[in-house]
């Protein structure tokens, strides 16, 4: 539910505003976040060889190390995001 007051729109949940998070600024940051998490991977990948070496890995067990590696980034963006959407929203909650 949206609340006109004059010629700005009130939002009741301020966390999910387009003033308080414009578009674009959330599009930045997703694309910032994939370019850090593909740099990552392409590290890692090259680090396997290294790790064939070292550690006489198969490629079973290689599989294993870059699908663990992106799911664990995966959880830390999603831990972040989940973060400032929740202290985004205790604050809007303490405010009313």
């Amino acid at each position: 539910m949206t609340v006109f007051v004059g010629e700005r729109e009130e939002c009741p949940r301020a966390s999910y505003c387009e003033a308080e998070h414009p578009p674009m600024a959330v599009l930045a940051v997703v694309c910032v976040s994939a370019l850090i998490i593909n740099v990552d991977n392409t590290i890692l990948n090259v680090a396997l060889p290294t790790l064939v070496k070292d550690l006489h890995a198969t490629s079973s067990a290689l599989q294993w190390i870059v699908d663990s590696y992106a799911w664990c980034s995966l959880g830390c963006c999603w831990l972040e995001v989940a973060s400032l959407i929740g202290s985004a929203a205790n604050a809007s909650s303490s405010s009313d």
